[in-house]
């Protein structure tokens, strides 16, 4: 389904807009999820880290 939506036009048009130029994998979002549960993350608190591929960081 992935490969499917890439190419249409009109996501090619939005993921240009994306600082990360594509679109994000499963795998991305789970390892931000095994981050978060795992004792790497144990000075980490009351934040959710975002997983979009560097979208908020240019807000």
């Amino acid at each position: 389904m992935v490969a499917d939506l890439s190419r249409t036009e009109e996501t090619a048009s939005w993921l240009a807009t994306q600082p990360g130029g594509r679109l994000g994998r499963p795998e991305a979002i789970a390892n931000a999820a095994l981050f978060v549960v795992s004792d790497e993350s144990d000075y980490i608190h009351a934040v959710v880290p975002p997983a979009d591929g560097g979208l908020t960081g240019n807000l």
